[in-house]
């Protein structure tokens, strides 16, 4: 499931889903293993879970009673690679613009006086 770029962002903008998907990156974890690496309450849990679920960013599998999580990898490297590639495009840009301009003064500078063109 696919969301809106602004929902995936705003998941990843609180400490708590931060280091959640830190030690689920690692590895596949249960509620409870989460619970006891990050030390807090299984309803934190579950409220996070939800949201990075619902913005994409982790799958669920069932295995009997237990649910565990990964990263969702298709999804996350969509928007961080666009992302990554917009801000490296636009620094391109940037640069280029700035040597563009850099050459422009130099040719400038290097082309001989008109002394008709002098007031």
């Amino acid at each position: 499931m696919m969301t809106n770029r602004v929902d995936f962002f705003k998941a990843l903008g609180e400490e708590t889903r931060l280091r959640m998907l830190e030690i689920i990156a690692e590895e596949e974890l249960c509620n409870c293993q989460i619970m006891e690496r990050l030390n807090i309450s299984q309803s934190l849990v579950s409220h996070h879970i939800r949201i990075l679920k619902q913005a994409g960013i982790i799958d669920e599998r069932r295995n009997g009673k237990w649910t565990y999580y990964t990263i969702n990898i298709e999804n996350t490297e969509e928007y961080l690679v666009s992302l990554c590639t917009k801000l490296i495009n636009k620094e391109i840009k940037e640069q280029i613009k700035q040597h563009d301009s850099y050459e422009c003064e130099q040719w400038q500078q290097n082309q001989p006086k008109d002394p008709k063109l002098e007031f």
